[in-house]
């Protein structure tokens, strides 16, 4: 199983930020996207929200950070996706290595640059054990108490 976290930008809706993360962190192609996406709508029995001030742990440092000063609330939407080994095939090799290279170009401002840059930014993924993500209570792997069901 992989549990994968994002953000949804402001008055973005869930669909699109999926799209958007898989294309544009993930590398993914459009065809594979949306395929991820029809396998999230099928995923309605195990299909929950719930509010969380835990800062997930695969989220970029900058919301930590954030959160010493503004206290972040998240809205969590969790679905758990069934995928075939041809899905895995056509979400390529990203979801099947237990650790992998992204590569984004974006604006790099505050990232120790002076003024407004572009480069690329350069991220190293690796996928945690089951065993792993319970030692580290990753958010996401058990279902709240609190949950609302879909």
């Amino acid at each position: 199983p992989r549990i994968v976290t994002f953000i949804c930008l402001e008055n973005e809706t869930w669909t699109a930020a999926v799209r958007r993360f898989c294309q544009d962190v993930l590398g993914f192609s459009e065809a594979a996207a949306e395929r991820l996406l029809q396998a999230c709508h099928e995923a309605s029995d195990d299909t929950y929200m719930f509010r969380s001030s835990d800062i997930p742990s695969t989220v970029c440092h900058h919301h930590a950070a954030a959160s010493e000063e503004v206290p972040l609330v998240y809205d969590v939407l969790h679905f758990c996706v069934r995928l075939s080994k041809a899905d895995g095939l056509l979400l390529g090799p990203n979801l099947l290595q237990d650790t992998f290279l992204t590569e984004q170009t974006t604006q790099l401002h505050g990232l120790g640059v002076q003024g407004p840059s572009e480069g690329v930014l350069v991220r190293e993924w690796a996928w945690l054990s089951r065993k792993k993500a319970r030692e580290l209570a990753v958010l996401g792997l058990h279902r709240p108490q609190d949950a609302v069901g879909f």
